[in-house]
């Protein structure tokens, strides 16, 4: 996880277009097939409850109903995710409506906690690009991860993401961080390297599947890698740990409550990455998952 200059941004190297496959288009083949709404959990330790749900209102409605459910409970330090979304290669400024809609309720939420709470909190870009559907025949995997290295070193922040970000900066002194997907579910495997073949109790194999499970306190066996790859539920395991990790160099701030914006599509993945996180880490964070839009590409 690293901070982002957001004047730094702004100067004429970060802000040209680049264009690593002008065929390319972000893609996922998760999509949430019912009727849009909001839907808000709240986790304590192992346990998840839904706290709210409603056919999708207003943004304004949203907001409200974020101040009564969410923001009245929060302990600082704050860490809020927002603008969850897959790169485009065809153009790395792009970036779709959905993150977008998740990144301007996020800054709704620390202009609200500053004004009324008198409490700082911080934004993290949580980019997905962990897999990154392609056309096998066109594009092979050596390219792709060419393709990640030139999209995060340096990482060009989306112009529209970054005019909300920089717009809410000039009132309120809050920090912007950078992780993605890929980075975490790395974290996440180095962390069980060893531990998975000794805590019998928390991990179990499946041979002939090669798939890795993580058995829940509720005794549910949740996969966390497949054919030797960590999931999107490692990586959001991973992520829930960094936000509760206090950095021995001090890059960020150990976060007393972390409230997360993603897309619809991924409830199964959150939350699996909330119950792991509380199994296998020595977790001490209030939570709340907000998701909102259909998907992040």
């Amino acid at each position: 996880m690293r901070e982002i200059d957001l004047n730094l941004q702004f100067s004429a190297s970060y802000r040209s277009r680049l264009v690593l496959d002008a065929d390319y288009s972000p893609f996922c083949d998760k999509y949430w097939h019912k009727n849009d709404k909001v839907i808000i959990f709240e986790g304590r330790g192992h346990t998840l409850s839904k706290v709210y749900e409603s056919d999708l209102p207003e943004i304004n409605t949203i907001r409200t109903q974020t101040l009564n459910i969410v923001l009245r409970k929060c302990k600082s330090p704050v860490g809020i995710e927002a603008a969850h979304y897959i790169p485009d290669f065809s153009n790395t400024q792009n970036i779709a409506d959905g993150p977008l809609t998740t990144a301007r309720l996020a800054l709704m939420a620390i202009n609200d906690l500053y004004h009324i709470y008198d409490i700082y909190s911080d934004f993290v870009i949580f980019v997905n690009d962990l897999f990154m559907l392609t056309d096998k025949l066109r594009i092979d995997l050596n390219t792709i991860n060419r393709y990640r290295e030139s999209l995060f070193y340096p990482y060009r922040v989306p112009y529209e993401l970054l005019c909300l970000l920089y717009e809410q900066k000039q009132t309120i002194d809050y920090k912007v961080y950078l992780t993605t997907e890929k980075n975490m579910a790395g974290k996440f495997s180095n962390h069980i390297k060893n531990r998975k073949y000794k805590d019998k109790y928390r991990f179990e194999k499946d041979v002939n599947k090669n798939i890795w499970y993580v058995i829940t306190e509720e005794g549910d066996r949740i996969p966390v890698i497949e054919q030797d790859k960590p999931d999107c539920v490692a990586a959001n395991a991973a992520l829930l740990r960094y936000f509760n990790w206090e950095n021995p160099r001090k890059l960020k701030r150990k976060y007393k409550t972390g409230i997360f914006y993603f897309p619809l599509c991924s409830i199964e993945n959150v939350l699996n990455g909330h119950r792991v996180a509380h199994t296998i880490y020595n977790m001490d964070i209030l939570c709340y998952y907000i998701f909102i839009t259909t998907k992040c590409y």
